[in-house]
């Protein structure tokens, strides 16, 4: 949430790299929520930032949601 709300007013415009991180580190959190927010959010996704989504999926253990982000990739 911090994230949006500081791209938001302006003081910080998202980029593929410090997005894809965010997606890795809440999802390595347990965030999940966080990173699917950042993640759907991301214009553009590379090869790393579907595999934080996927990988934070399959660390909670998700195997649905997880083979659903394989798909869409």
């Amino acid at each position: 949430m911090w994230r949006q709300a500081g791209v938001a007013r302006g003081y910080a415009t998202p980029n593929l790299f410090v997005q894809c991180t965010l997606v890795d580190m809440f999802a390595k959190c347990g965030c999940l929520g966080e990173a699917r927010s950042v993640f759907e959010s991301m214009q553009e996704r590379d090869v790393a930032a579907w595999t934080a989504m996927i990988g934070g999926t399959v660390h909670a253990r998700d195997w649905l949601d997880a083979m659903s982000l394989f798909d869409r990739m």
